[in-house]
């Protein structure tokens, strides 16, 4: 695997190691699905498929909140005035406190991406997630733990049927 070499001192041996596991479970899941193994009509936003993972991973923690962007950058007298705004998202966290995004805002990613939470480089990762109490209560509907219960089980038979790619 090729690794961010800045980022070694801020992510552990886990961390690595968890989100090569998520990367090979995205694997299984891509081929079940293109292989048309998957009958349900079903879409699954971050909030399902975070949930899901970690049905299936325990030691990970879903995380629910705010992931921020940048909408206008100006400069006015010298200053440099920065607008954000925020998308509503979840993501993982590991044992050791780094993120690992399955789903991330903005992005075609055909893997997870693991993200520093620690050191110089914190402010262009984890700090961009913000956990909001309030955000987490709103999708912990029914319809978002049906989902997410869905995709475990996609998860659970995607692996068997593909251990290969683990």
């Amino acid at each position: 695997m090729i690794s961010n070499t800045a980022l070694k001192r801020v992510v552990t041996r886990n961390d690595l190691r968890l989100h090569v596991e998520l990367m090979g479970i995205g694997n299984a899941v891509r081929q079940y699905l293109a292989e048309g193994k998957f009958k349900q009509d079903r879409a699954f936003d971050c909030h399902a498929i975070c949930r899901g993972v970690s049905l299936y991973n325990q030691t990970l923690r879903t995380k629910t909140g705010f992931y921020m962007g940048v909408t206008k950058v100006e400069r006015k007298k010298g200053v440099m005035w920065v607008s954000t705004i925020r998308c509503m998202h979840s993501w993982l966290k590991t044992p050791d406190g780094a993120i690992i995004d399955t789903y991330p805002v903005g992005f075609i990613a055909a893997h997870p991406i693991l993200v520093a939470s620690r050191g110089k480089y914190r402010a262009y990762g984890s700090g961009l997630y913000v956990e909001d109490k309030h955000a987490a209560e709103k999708y912990s509907t029914g319809a978002v733990q049906r989902n997410s219960k869905v995709f475990f089980g996609l998860i659970q038979k995607a692996c068997a049927a593909f251990p290969e790619l683990l």
